[in-house]
């Protein structure tokens, strides 16, 4: 009987990690580790059942505190999902935010390095990586992956975030491992919490408040559902025949402002509340829109989930939790 190829997921508990390691747990036998700081410390239903599985181990532990001798050195792929994020959260605690972020990436290579017959290691990106470069060079979009890139505001607190994902993108690139650079746009659908655009909005149009406030009303982004990025970041990462290089991550279809998504999940949820549309003030980027074009040429094109699809999946998971 052919052994099982192992795989370590950092951030396993995590929105992607959790999809990831439930798509994958048939065929490999998987590692995943999380200190559950964005799950209150708790370790949901959910996650309970995956980890469950005989080949699914779970390990409670924050890897920047945590000795490299205590690694196994047989993962034939690692997947690099562990990082803080959520606009309000790296604001409030920006000093903290750069620093561990930068802290997890360099302990993810140093376990990386430390693999007798690494395939590959994915590390995940983000989008934002794009905004100043469009801003300044007024780039044309759907954003691709050489583009210039510039940092707008050093003194923002959310110039921190896209620093540290820059900073991480580097020390992969030069750390002589075969690497996937996933740049992740918009990933949305159940289980991702409350804090993200999709389902803060439907999370509020359910509420018992009278008036939904809108965020950033002009800014538009392509939603990709996360079944369809998982896909493509299983896609990337498992075949040995793509090189290591930088992808883009997403749904290049159906670009939506933000004001029309909250028409179109105020029109599904059949409701009578009023829309107040509100600025911007966290300097959030204007526009995303990913560049599928390179990622495209290694993977068959993806049957994308519409936003309609995206937005009942998401409702169902928050209404009946």
């Amino acid at each position: 009987m052919k052994k099982k190829k192992k795989i370590l997921i950092l951030g396993g508990a995590g929105f992607i990690g959790f999809y990831l390691a439930k798509e994958l747990e048939k065929k490999y036998n998987i590692v995943l580790i999380d200190d559950l700081s964005k799950n209150q410390k708790k370790i949901d239903n959910d996650l309970k059942k995956l980890i469950k599985k005989k080949n699914i181990n779970f390990i409670n532990k924050d890897i920047t505190k945590t000795n490299l001798s205590e690694f196994p050195k047989n993962f034939d792929y690692i997947f690099d999902l562990a990082a803080i994020l959520g606009v309000k959260k790296v604001i409030k605690e920006s000093y903290i935010t750069l620093k561990n972020n930068l802290k997890l990436t360099i302990k993810a290579i140093e376990i990386a390095k430390n693999q007798k017959n690494l395939k590959k290691v994915f590390f995940a990106s983000s989008s934002e990586i794009y905004d100043g470069g469009g801003k300044t060079y007024k780039l044309r979009y759907p954003a691709k992956e050489f583009y210039p890139i510039t940092i707008n505001d050093l003194k923002h607190a959310r110039t921190v975030y896209v620093t540290s994902k820059l900073t991480a993108e580097i020390l992969y690139i030069n750390s002589g491992l075969p690497y996937i650079i996933g740049r992740l746009h918009n990933i949305y659908g159940p289980r991702m919490g409350l804090s993200h655009v999709v389902p803060e909005l439907i999370s509020k149009f359910i509420s018992k408040k009278k008036i939904v406030e809108v965020f950033s009303p002009n800014h538009s982004r392509t939603f990709c559902f996360y079944t369809d990025a998982i896909e493509i970041i299983k896609k990337l990462t498992l075949n040995s025949k793509i090189p290591k290089d930088i992808y883009n991550i997403g749904n290049p279809k159906n670009e939506t402002k933000i004001r029309n998504l909250s028409f179109k999940i105020s029109n599904f949820l059949k409701s009578k509340k009023k829309i107040k549309f509100v600025e911007d003030s966290h300097n959030s980027p204007s526009r995303r829109l990913p560049d599928m074009s390179k990622t495209n040429k290694f993977i068959k094109k993806t049957n994308y989930k519409n936003i309609e699809y995206g937005i009942e999946k998401t409702y169902l998971s928050i209404k009946f939790k």
